[in-house]
């Protein structure tokens, strides 16, 4: 992993004498890339195939700049089916100051809906933002729609009224909301929502007259009436209260941004506002082999001495309500509780292993394990955020902290000593009393009632360090390499 840092703009070199002044260097081409600016210098080119996570300037988890949808102003592509309506090219400003923005305007005078329809594809559990910028033109009234595939919350719509700046009406279990855009009656419009089905969603704009009108309903329009638009997206997020990022533009595919990372700053320190820029983000690719990162699944998962485990229970390093939680069960003395995470591993194959974890009560203390060997674990005291010996051996192990409140992200790396299609990481917890030197497991802890941990962001991946989150939905999942070169003269 490689985050991108400012290129110096001194050289060092010989002193040569040809004619200046003694000391002074040759005249040479610098360029200060400065990656720590919070965007990339237009030399630098840059593609990723995949989406892919980071963290935000509030030191929280994030997807990185994402547009899922393949023509984000070209709204007169054929990839937007239009029903009863049609799209015209605008010489009008758009909220860029640029003149990219269309037209969207009636076609029918009959009774029937008025439609703009883009699609992409979604993963059941996936949270998706769906925004457009939008200006009143004869009709104030822009209705959007995620549909096609099952939404959690039942059938969505949201209303937006382009005069007043508000939202008028929703429907099924989205998030809707509506931002104004500089002083020339732009508004940005969003619904948010998450899916429980995969397939092709469908991100409709729709056109109406009436601020309360139904989902996909029918009205009898002039044939000729309609609103501005300019730059739609589509983008996957963790959390769905959260309003649309920057846009980002796509034009014949979807758009997957650099990631211009920061560090935890704002996330473990309420003194701080905004966390610290590290630059850009270059990883190679790896794949998450747990398919359930976030959630704990029985077919995925384990437990020992653990009540039910409770998901969607705490606030993650997302930020999102996605960690599960497991409480330990009150054995009435000492005993082992662990939980297991499982994947499908290879022989002879380095793994590398990570968690994010907050523990309460009186758990204090976690050993993770292949399979429960001490020569391929490690120990984490997860109060004070350190590595302990415990006489575990590994080929690379951290613990980092997340967030003010207890997060911590553990990892440790080995290599497979078989191949195994359902193999188990053991997680042991304890506390400091409770530790064994040279053992993986806690064998005399004694919770009592009320301690446990919270858990979020599992991964499992092929590779001698953690990289960033992959996050996972049910099936294992790939981030595709980052790639970034340097072009001009």
């Amino acid at each position: 992993m490689f985050r991108g840092t400012r290129i110096d703009s001194s050289r060092s070199g010989d002193k040569r004498a040809s004619g200046r002044d003694e000391g002074r260097l040759p005249d040479v081409l610098r360029r200060d890339y400065n990656f720590l600016s919070g965007k990339l210098h237009p030399d630098i080119t840059f593609t990723r195939a995949s989406n892919a996570t980071q963290r935000n300037k509030d030191g929280k988890i994030c997807y990185a700049p994402n547009n899922l949808l393949p023509y984000a102003e070209n709204f007169g592509h054929s990839d937007w089916s239009k029903y009863n309506a049609a799209t015209d090219s605008s010489t009008i400003t758009d909220p860029f100051g640029h003149t990219g923005s269309y037209l969207f305007k009636e076609t029918s005078t009959a009774t029937n809906n008025k439609l703009l329809i883009d699609s992409h594809a979604v993963v059941p559990g996936g949270t998706y933002i769906f925004s457009v910028y939008a200006k009143a033109k004869e009709l104030s009234i822009l209705q959007l729609i995620l549909g096609n595939v099952t939404y959690a919350g039942g059938n969505n719509h949201a209303n937006f009224d382009l005069t007043n700046g508000v939202v008028t009406a929703t429907g099924g279990g989205c998030i809707a909301k509506i931002e104004k855009i500089g002083t020339d009656g732009w508004f940005r419009c969003s619904l948010a929502d998450t899916t429980s089905a995969s397939g092709n969603t469908e991100a409709v704009l729709a056109l109406y007259n009436s601020p309360t009108a139904t989902r996909a309903a029918t009205y009898a329009g002039n044939g000729s009436d309609g609103v501005y638009i300019f730059g739609a997206m589509s983008e996957q997020t963790f959390d769905k209260n959260s309003s649309p990022s920057a846009y980002l533009k796509s034009s014949g595919g979807a758009k997957y941004g650099a990631r211009l990372d920061f560090d935890h700053a704002a996330s473990i320190s309420t003194e701080v506002t905004e966390s610290n820029p590290l630059g850009l983000l270059v990883e190679e690719a790896r794949t998450n082999l747990q398919p359930n990162s976030n959630q704990w699944v029985v077919s995925t998962h384990s437990i020992n001495n653990f009540n039910a485990i409770t998901n969607n229970f705490a606030i993650s390093p997302s930020g999102a309500r996605d960690a599960w939680r497991g409480e330990c069960y009150d054995t009435g003395g000492a005993a082992r509780h662990e939980f297991y995470t499982r994947f499908n591993a290879s022989v002879s194959t380095q793994y590398t292993i990570s968690l994010y974890i907050k523990p309460f009560g009186t758990l204090t203390h976690l050993k993770g394990s292949d399979g429960g060997s001490n020569g391929r674990g490690a120990c984490f005291d997860l109060i004070n955020c350190q590595l302990l010996d415990q006489s575990m051996s590994n080929q690379g192990a951290t613990i980092e902290k997340v967030t003010e409140d207890g997060w911590v992200r553990v990892s440790f790396t080995y290599t497979s000593v078989a191949t195994n299609t359902d193999a188990y990481t053991y997680w042991a917890v304890g506390d400091e009393g409770s530790l064994v030197d040279g053992s993986a497991i806690f064998s005399n802890y004694n919770p009592g009632k009320n301690s446990g941990i919270f858990c979020w962001g599992v991964q499992q991946e092929a590779g001698a360090f953690p990289t960033s989150l992959i996050n996972t939905l049910g099936s294992t999942a790939s981030r595709s390499a980052d790639i970034a070169s340097v072009s001009g003269t």
